[in-house]
């Protein structure tokens, strides 16, 4: 059986116990934690945007 969670996406205690603090990152630590940050927004916006209703009609 699942774990009941419908996404596979750690949690935030899973997060930060694998993550430095940003100030202990190296430039390229920052620009990669930066780039998969961004592709995880991205992917969230894509699915709510598949999701959304035009209402602009009913103004």
């Amino acid at each position: 059986m699942g774990s009941g969670r419908a996404h596979c996406t750690p949690t935030r205690k899973e997060t930060a116990s694998q993550q430095k603090s940003l100030s202990e990152m190296s430039r390229d630590e920052l620009a990669a934690f930066i780039a998969g940050n961004q592709a995880e927004i991205d992917k969230i916006e894509a699915e709510l945007a598949s999701r959304a209703k035009d209402v602009s009609y009913l103004g």
